[in-house]
């Protein structure tokens, strides 16, 4: 596919018919602290300084042209510029953006036109003056054959980097518009069995108190449900502006990982006591809720620096090695249920492991820490199952032993019964 080089993407080889989509990925050229009008476009009329960002990335990356030197922009506001030279109209088009941080507004100059294409959040030169949001973006656009140009207004004051953090995707819009709906729909499917498994848990420990498992278990999967909607950005999708729910999308996003290393130990732990040490659970909760206080007590723009986040990200990297250790030991030892645990935590790390290096970009998405988990979900509910199950064989059995025995009892005492009346007949 074609690549944006110094700012401009060449798309006279590329089909849309035959290609139907494409991740305008390449240099973009973006002005720091300017909102560079649509109409200085028409005119001619560019700045003089222009920064060179490599798509997708975070402005934070940034890179002055032409020194090359690299330069920190962390919290502001600015413009994206990308010329498209050559394109063919054949289709109604669309443009599908991910994820971006934190506010935009996008328009596409083309000859003497401007077109105003989508806004996310409020764009605003100031903390006060923007309204962050997180959401998937979907929207298209009529466009004729020929040169055109992006320009995306930005800002961004309230989270660790401004900038996209997902792909800007150009196409068919029949096709982008089915790509967004299947997306939306994998997720919601993902949600609903994460919260019916969670419920369905709750449910068998109400039956059965002394199952901590299951409780745990509910709990873990609840925390996962809860993670899962903040991650994919359902919240903003019921408030167009509020920066109030960006700040609960945000703590939820934080609080539920911070939460989910404790909360998965514990219920290891209810399983394999013998191989889990309580001080180890004790430990790895105290961290949980410290960072979670650290989360509540500061703003987005704080707890979701890389050095804190990272910090964590050991801590839960530590907490998979401990707990699959002691798992390959009890699995060694043949401890019940050990074999078919390793299995699926195996399964769950491999998915949290892969997201994490698409955390520092040496993987691409799209992250599989979902469809992993919902694989460990299906494990751990047969082993659940298979332990209740077996306490059920066991008072049941306990049940047919005691009748047995209470009949046997009431048999000897009314034989005991008849020998004393034929005693006292005799005399």
């Amino acid at each position: 596919s074609p690549v944006a080089k110094k700012g401009t993407i060449d798309l006279s080889e590329w089909d849309i018919q035959k290609e139907e989509k494409i991740d305008l990925y390449g240099e973009w050229q973006f002005y720091w602290k300017q909102f560079v009008k649509p109409e200085n476009l028409i005119r001619g009329e560019l700045p003089d300084k222009s920064l060179s960002i490599t798509m997708p990335g975070e402005w934070t990356s940034a890179i002055q042209n032409p020194k090359g030197k690299n330069e920190k922009y962390d919290l502001g506001y600015g413009t994206y510029i990308l010329n498209v030279k050559g394109f063919k109209a054949k289709e109604k088009t669309a443009f599908f953006i991910r994820y971006f941080a934190t506010a935009y507004s996008l328009y596409i100059v083309q000859g003497d036109k401007v077109i105003p294409v989508i806004k996310a959040g409020g764009v605003g030169k100031t903390k006060k003056t923007s309204i962050p949001t997180t959401t998937q973006r979907l929207t298209e656009v009529n466009l004729e054959s020929g040169d055109f140009t992006i320009v995306v207004h930005t800002s961004n004051f309230h989270y660790r980097s401004g900038g996209f953090f997902g792909s800007f995707t150009f196409g068919k819009e029949s096709v982008l518009r089915e790509e967004f709906s299947k997306n939306n729909f994998r997720a919601f499917f993902l949600l609903g069995v994460i919260l019916i498994m969670s419920l369905y848990h709750f449910g068998l420990f109400s039956l059965r108190r002394e199952d901590l498992g299951s409780f745990w278990f509910g709990v873990l999967c609840f925390n996962f449900f809860l993670r899962e909607l903040a991650e994919k950005t359902f919240l903003m999708h019921f408030v167009e502006k509020s920066g109030i729910l960006f700040m609960i999308n945000s703590g939820l996003e934080y609080i539920s990982m911070y939460l989910g290393v404790p909360l998965f130990i514990l219920f290891i732990r209810e399983l394999l006591k013998d191989y889990i040490n309580r001080y180890v659970v004790i430990i790895y909760g105290a961290a949980g809720i410290l960072f979670s206080i650290f989360c509540l007590a500061t703003d987005p723009n704080v707890y979701t620096q890389k050095i804190p986040l990272m910090t964590y990200q050991g801590i839960l990297f530590s907490g998979l090695l401990y707990v699959s250790f002691n798992i390959i030991r009890a699995s060694i030892k043949n401890a019940q249920n050990a074999r078919l645990l390793l299995l699926a935590v195996s399964v769950f790390s491999l998915g949290v492991i892969y997201d994490l290096l698409i955390t520092y970009k040496v993987t691409e998405p799209p992250f599989i820490t979902p469809y992993t988990f919902m694989a460990f979900i299906f494990i751990q509910s047969y082993i659940l199952a298979t332990n209740f199950a077996r306490a059920y064989r066991t008072a049941e059995k306990l049940s047919r032993d005691l009748e047995q025995e209470v009949v046997e009892r009431t048999k000897e005492a009314v034989e005991a019964k008849e020998r004393a009346e034929e005693s006292e007949g005799n005399v």
